[in-house]
């Protein structure tokens, strides 16, 4: 890309782009610069292939914080994460980029009083990060109600599954509105991820950002130690992550055929 992009050129309301501002960002991520017009205009699901470190989090978070309402007290967007750290990280960044709008955020996690977070809820949360065991169990108890959710996003879909979140997510699926719109971010794009994707997304878009070899890269790669738990404990584990320097990267960006077995990707720019 010879051109650069500003956040100014997004689509973003003067009072996000103010809080961006204030953080001293001036040019968008490549996946926040694919990402965020497209949740900003389009109607369809998205499916995002990107590794942590490529500025995920403000390409859902900022659109999220230009479309909620304000005052509502109802639960309009649902975030899942891995491990009670990412959903915390999650939080903050969110706050950090949302300025002077009044949007609450709030993150529901395993370990964390049930007390506690029954007067969170209570209190109006307009964005809830949590864990699938977590959120799950709140379902159950009728503490969260999700029947005024407008965005759904499975942020790390593949490090969910690779800690046996799978069933979790496939009932948190099945228990919300059909009308919300449904954002998924991963690293990688194993069967089990795409088999999710034509089961609750629908007509979906894939935006990329991949190395050569296809895997999701930018700034950071992450590599992820197996981790053994009971099932007991898998539900709110939290995992260790090594920082590698990554390779560089290209940009990759084209529509994906929901009915076929996978996305194809169309190359855009070379490393």
């Amino acid at each position: 890309m010879d051109e650069k992009i500003k956040f100014d050129d997004l689509g973003l309301s003067e009072e996000t782009l103010a809080g961006i501002k204030r953080k001293g960002f001036e040019e968008p991520s490549p996946i926040q610069a694919k990402t965020i017009p497209y949740l900003l205009t389009g109607e369809k699901n998205v499916i995002g292939q990107a590794q942590t470190g490529t500025g995920k989090t403000a390409a859902f978070g900022l659109p999220l914080i230009d479309k909620l309402k304000t005052g509502s007290r109802k639960v309009q967007a649902l975030i899942l994460a891995p491990t009670r750290e990412l959903a915390v990280q999650v939080c903050e960044e969110i706050n950090s980029l949302k300025g002077s709008k009044r949007v609450q955020v709030a993150p529901i996690y395993g370990g964390q009083s049930y007390g506690e977070q029954f007067r969170r809820l209570k209190s109006g949360i307009d964005i809830v990060v949590g864990t699938p065991g977590r959120i799950q169990d709140h379902i159950n108890k009728g503490s969260l109600d999700l029947s005024h959710l407008s965005w759904l996003i499975l942020d790390e879909a593949d490090e969910m599954l690779n800690m046996g979140f799978v069933e979790d997510i496939e009932k948190i699926l099945e228990s919300v509105n059909e009308e919300k719109r449904m954002v998924l971010f991963s690293a990688t794009m194993p069967p089990t991820i795409l088999k999710i994707a034509r089961k609750y997304m629908g007509d979906y878009e894939v935006i990329s950002v991949t190395t050569g070899d296809g895997s999701a890269s930018a700034g950071f790669m992450t590599s992820s130690a197996p981790i053994s738990l009971a099932k007991s404990r898998r539900r709110d584990a939290i995992s260790t992550r090594m920082i590698l320097p990554a390779p560089r990267v290209r940009y990759t960006w084209a529509k994906s055929n929901p009915i076929g077995p996978a996305p194809t990707m169309a190359m855009l720019a070379p490393a």
